[in-house]
């Protein structure tokens, strides 16, 4: 195996479009939404760097350094800075 440093990799590699991002939170009703706003995922933590073309995010997961593209609305709960759930879209929380 060989390996090359192509650069140096900073903070912007990891977040990506604020504009898309905006666009994709007013089209999915997700105002609240921020980059860098930790989330849950089907149970995994993580932290939104971004969103795609999908409309959908862009989401870190702890532990991990690639974005994974996650629905805004599946198994997912919102917190704020000091770990309160601003928006909660999992399972258990929905009635019919």
């Amino acid at each position: 195996m060989k390996c090359t440093k192509v650069g140096q990799a900073g903070i912007h590699h990891l977040f990506e479009d604020a504009k898309q991002f905006e666009r994709v939170c007013k089209g999915r009703g997700i105002p609240f939404a921020f980059i860098g706003m930790r989330i849950e995922v089907a149970g995994e933590m993580g932290t939104i760097v971004g969103a795609n073309e999908s409309c959908n995010l862009q989401v870190v997961k702890d532990g991990e350094w690639s974005a994974r593209n996650c629905h805004p609305w599946w198994e997912t709960r919102y917190f704020d800075n000091e770990g309160n759930i601003v928006a909660d879209y999992t399972k258990q929380t929905q009635t019919c």
